[in-house]
């Protein structure tokens, strides 16, 4: 009888340590996002209220209440979507603050002056716009110069995305 305590307690210990090492590995799978994003941004891009998709034109833009810039160059807004109740789009959202998404090692190209889309991240009156490169899988956030390269995810987004990039007729 006495052994069957030594069971339990066995099984108690085993299972306290997996859920400790489960923890501790959710917790370290961003770090390295969380260090480049920063944590409010990381936090809106995981759980703003309202996501919009910019369809972006590379033409270079005189109205600037319809336009982005970026490292001094300004993109027309080509159109503006509410996506916030897409379906899937949670999916996405996490994508962006996972380790695993970005291609740390690889050096994205420079001065990418034709952003592809954007997605506009928003709360109140807190906002975090992520620009998308199709040619280079760079994305890029609004104010901060340092693009990264997202490798094979950036084709699953594109996937998603895809009804919303076609030509507006």
């Amino acid at each position: 009888m006495v052994q069957g305590k030594y069971v339990i307690i066995v099984i108690f210990g085993t299972a306290l340590a997996m859920a400790i090492f489960a923890w501790q590995f959710r917790i370290s799978e961003s770090d390295d996002v969380l260090d480049y994003w920063g944590i409010e941004s990381a936090n809106l891009l995981r759980h703003a209220k309202r996501v919009e998709f910019l369809k972006l034109d590379s033409v270079d833009a005189l109205d600037s209440a319809s336009t982005l810039s970026l490292n001094g160059t300004q993109q027309n807004i080509a159109s503006v979507e509410d996506i916030s109740l897409r379906k899937g789009l949670i999916h996405a959202r996490h994508m962006f603050i996972l380790d695993h998404t970005y291609l740390w090692e690889e050096s994205p190209p420079k001065n990418i002056r034709n952003w592809y889309f954007a997605l506009r991240f928003s709360d109140g009156d807190k906002e975090a716009t992520l620009l998308f490169h199709k040619q280079s899988k760079a994305v890029q956030m609004l104010d901060n110069n340092k693009p990264l390269i997202m490798g094979p995810m950036f084709d699953n987004l594109l996937h998603y995305l895809t009804p919303l990039l076609e030509p507006i007729e």
